[in-house]
């Protein structure tokens, strides 16, 4: 829950995509790369035409990778869910109207040309359908942030990530356990 200016309480929850490093590293060496192709075409043994037009392409992209977002804002009074992406500003969005009786964390791996990697995404429950909210690269962001918009919602946590299912306002301990890892504190 977020305050307002006036001092109360807004009943909002506001997300941010996750990044990784990687992907902005990436797409800056993209555009650097591209920037170098489109400004400097005799730099490098091909048509110049050729090259400025590679150039460009290579350059927007590694600007697209580096600037895209994307977010969630999640009402809890009006049950509403609205996504966005987008680049420094939304540019689409999609709202949703929600009657949630579960937030749901899974746990999806990927694989490519033998390289697999997990994520984590967060859906919101409803006896129609599920809404993925939002997706990360980190268990514990994952889980906090499904914890977050559970409560916010004041619905249960289905983790599905590990086959647990923690209900909410009365935090398990094993729950309370796993946020003080996350922490580093290590309870006992």
């Amino acid at each position: 829950m977020n305050m307002t200016d006036d001092g109360q309480v807004s009943k909002m929850l506001e997300l941010r995509g996750d990044r990784r490093r990687i992907d902005v590293w990436f797409g800056f060496g993209m555009a650097v790369v591209g920037l170098v192709g489109w400004c400097a075409p005799e730099l490098i043994d091909l048509p110049a035409t050729t090259v400025e037009i590679a150039g460009a392409i290579l350059a927007f992209s590694g600007a697209a990778v580096v600037l895209f977002r994307s977010g969630a804002v999640i009402d809890s009074e009006a049950r509403t869910v609205t996504r966005w992406w987008g680049f420094p500003m939304p540019v689409y969005r999609e709202t949703d109207a929600i009657s949630p009786t579960a937030v749901r964390l899974r746990h999806r791996v990927s694989h490519s040309e033998g390289a697999s990697w997990s994520r984590f995404p967060v859906l919101i429950v409803s006896e129609e359908d599920e809404i993925e909210v939002t997706s990360r690269y980190q268990p514990m962001a994952a889980w906090t942030v499904a914890q977050d918009i559970a409560r916010s919602l004041d619905v249960e946590l289905v983790d599905e990530s590990e086959e647990a299912v923690y209900e909410f306002p009365g935090v398990s301990k094993l729950l309370e356990r796993r946020r003080r890892k996350a922490r580093g504190l290590y309870a006992q």
